[in-house]
């Protein structure tokens, strides 16, 4: 059964969603409940080639199995990232691979 929610939009947002429904030829709330749903389905949902590749990815699965061993382990991480220059001061590429430092119950670094 659907259910009513009710939605408060800037004029500006809600004048851009009326003219865009009605280019579609349907209702406000259609077009609205539309586009939620594709945003949902193309940027929170990895579709079967996204689950390929991660299932695919040796380094990536050993990495996840061994971040929820330390988390059912209790274990905490602080990851710093090193970014290097492709010339002079332009900050273009990652120069370093990420490095883990394991956090200790006292916050400090303990290599």
């Amino acid at each position: 059964m659907s259910k009513t929610v009710t939605l408060r939009l800037d004029e500006d947002v809600y004048r851009r969603f009326k003219s865009l429904a009605k280019d579609d030829n349907r209702p406000l709330s259609n077009f609205i409940e539309t586009a939620a749903l594709r945003f949902v389905e193309e940027h929170l949902h990895a579709d079967e080639f996204e689950m390929d590749d991660i299932r695919g990815d040796k380094q990536l699965n050993d990495s996840l199995h061994r971040g929820i061993a330390d988390a059912k382990a209790g274990r905490r991480y602080a990851r710093m990232l090193c970014l290097g220059s492709r010339s002079g001061g332009d900050l273009g590429w990652v120069n370093a691979v990420d490095e883990l430092y394991v956090l200790g119950d006292d916050s400090e670094v303990a290599g």
